[in-house]
């Protein structure tokens, strides 16, 4: 008399090997999943006002009358793979937003990558927008970011204001291959107290 066959182990076995699978593509593409996500920090360092009769520079050490500010961006991981100038405008977080029935001459964001990492960002932003009465006319704003330093550089009729200073890059931190380890073993846990 043959006996019968029970595929239930087989279909255990298959399934604890697909978790397996999920946590383990977890744990080492957790890198290549957030490492898209960064941050660029602005730090002023100097406030140069402008208007009739000139310009005045003021040094800003202190941070207190502008403090630092930042903006996200986002790469795919892809990307990261070759060297090169990636454009990025459309998820960059613009610090200085437009004006209402402002018109935006110029704006360009590109990610620069080398040696499979972010080394720089370059801004170029423009835009000029109506002055409200009393005063009236046309006034701009444009920023610009290259190698490190920036310039925020917004004016109107005769008189303005530009900021400067330096800005770092940083890719936003990625969840912890340990995390993702405890949380694999928690499914597969249920899973076996389930099967029971």
């Amino acid at each position: 008399m043959a006996l019968a066959h029970n595929p239930q182990p087989a279909i255990r076995l298959t399934t604890l090997a697909a978790l397996a699978a999920v946590i383990l593509f977890l744990m080492t593409g957790s890198t290549a999943a957030f490492a898209d996500n960064y941050v660029v920090n602005y730090t002023i360092t100097s406030d140069l006002i402008c208007g009739p009769p000139g310009c005045t520079s003021f040094p800003l050490p202190d941070n207190t009358l502008f403090p630092p500010f930042s903006a996200d961006f986002s790469l795919p991981a892809a990307d990261l793979l070759n060297n090169g100038t990636y454009d990025v405008t459309l998820s960059y977080q613009n610090p200085y937003p437009t004006h209402s029935g402002g018109t935006v001459n110029t704006y360009v964001v590109d990610a620069i990558v080398s040696g499979k990492m972010v080394t720089d960002l370059t801004v170029d932003f423009d835009e000029s927008y109506p002055v409200p009465p009393p005063i009236g006319g046309t006034g701009g704003q444009n920023f610009t970011a290259s190698g490190g330093t920036f310039m925020y550089d917004n004016s109107f009729v005769e008189a303005g204001e530009v900021l400067g200073g330096t800005y770092t890059i940083s890719a936003l931190p990625a969840p912890e291959p340990t995390s993702l380890l405890l949380l694999g073993s928690g499914l597969i846990g249920c899973f076996l107290r389930r099967k029971r």
